[in-house]
């Protein structure tokens, strides 16, 4: 397996008890920019108001330059979601 080159992933997606959304590896994803703090960006994605993680303050200084972001779905487990920035 290659290494993949670029930002970190944003990681540990997590979503309270709403209605599913279906998402699939390496699906690309357009997300409205919310809230950012240092650790954590809340964002609005497909009109469910989700909170990510951040893995590094990169992350963050990246995100605070837009209102909206593309991520790709990296991995899937129950209530949790791993995002990358594109």
């Amino acid at each position: 397996m290659l290494p993949l080159l670029g930002p970190q992933p944003v990681t540990a997606l997590q979503r309270p008890d709403e209605a599913s959304l279906a998402f699939r590896l390496n699906q690309r994803l357009t997300a409205q920019v919310l809230q950012i703090a240092t650790d954590h960006v809340a964002l609005a994605l497909e009109g469910v108001r989700v909170v990510a993680r951040l893995t590094s303050p990169e992350q963050a200084a990246m995100l605070a330059e837009r209102r909206t972001a593309q991520f790709i779905v990296r991995g899937l487990s129950d209530n949790v979601l791993t995002l990358q920035v594109a």
